[in-house]
């Protein structure tokens, strides 16, 4: 045999023995076993939104175009996202099974999709709710806070999407912290100014009525229950991102958008529900119209 020929194959056998060494490292472990854990949940909030939307047009099917639309646009978005993540996980460890090359890497464009899938779901959100605050505090120094801290999560999601253009290895993820902890503390304060804002007008605004009372009472529950879900989910998020360089923040970025679309239409579905607790027909028509269609 050539000399050369036995140096290059030498070579070759330490490289695939060093890619066979990392993939058993506990480094590699922990990068694709979240994934796959944050993968199951994603698709899991996936079936709860699907359900949702489903009730949501069968229910309310005189709401107001434009709510139809987001709830459409927040459907298909979602589809899009949980169909990409779902490929995340097959394409290096289905399709490259046994490449040992390859399956320490992921596809940078399809990973890239998350990020921008996800923070565009937020701000939809999250401006729905600027609107809703808009619409019963007329605070609009309060709007523009949570606007801004929506487009500054935005904004850090697509720094977030070029730098994964750069970096295709999963243990390398946490050199580029600055557009991450942007996008997911921005979006952490938007959701508390959503929730401070709302809970303190709401309480300061009582009428003494108890049909009217109950109703705001029943927001201040659904505001509080929804803004600490997501907010808890993006600082564990964020925290873990920064303090492990493993991929175990995985686990909660991968649902994050789920969490977000997933409040919004059930709030807009609770509505129902109200309808179906206590109170005369005519109070159930008023809520409707206080509170439904103004305040979903």
């Amino acid at each position: 045999m050539n000399p050369m020929d036995t140096i290059r194959s030498g070579n070759r056998l330490q490289n695939i023995t060093q890619h066979l060494l990392e993939m058993g490292s506990p480094a590699s472990q922990r990068s694709f076993g979240p994934t796959c854990i944050g993968m199951v949940l994603t698709v899991l909030l996936y079936g709860v939104l699907v359900m949702q939307t489903f009730f949501y047009y069968n229910t309310f099917k005189r709401d107001k175009p434009w709510w139809k639309y987001l709830v459409f646009f927040l459907f298909v978005g979602e589809t899009i996202h949980s169909g990409f993540l779902v490929a995340l996980v097959y394409v290096p460890l289905v399709n490259h099974f046994g490449d040992i090359m390859s399956v320490a890497q992921t596809n940078h464009w399809i990973l890239g999709i998350d990020p921008v899938l996800t923070v565009s779901v937020v701000m939809l959100v999250q401006l729905f709710d600027a609107w809703r605050i808009r619409i019963i505090t007329r605070n609009n120094l309060a709007v523009l806070l949570i606007s801004v801290c929506s487009l500054c999560q935005w904004l850090g999601g697509l720094g977030t999407a070029l730098s994964l253009t750069v970096v295709r290895d999963f243990t390398k993820f946490r050199h580029f912290e600055m557009p991450v902890s942007m996008w997911l503390a921005s979006s952490a304060v938007a959701d508390i100014a959503i929730t401070i804002i709302l809970v303190t007008f709401l309480r300061k605004h009582k009428t003494g009525i108890l049909s009217t009372d109950d109703v705001a009472n029943r927001i201040i529950r659904m505001t509080v229950q929804t803004g600490l879900i997501t907010t808890l989910c993006a600082m564990t998020d964020l925290c873990l991102f920064l303090s492990t360089p493993s991929g175990l923040h995985m686990i909660f970025n991968l649902p994050l958008s789920k969490l977000y679309s997933n409040s919004l239409i059930s709030s807009l579905n609770s509505r129902a529900w109200w309808h179906l607790e206590g109170g005369s027909e005519d109070v159930h028509r008023r809520r409707g119209q206080e509170v439904g269609q103004e305040v979903p």
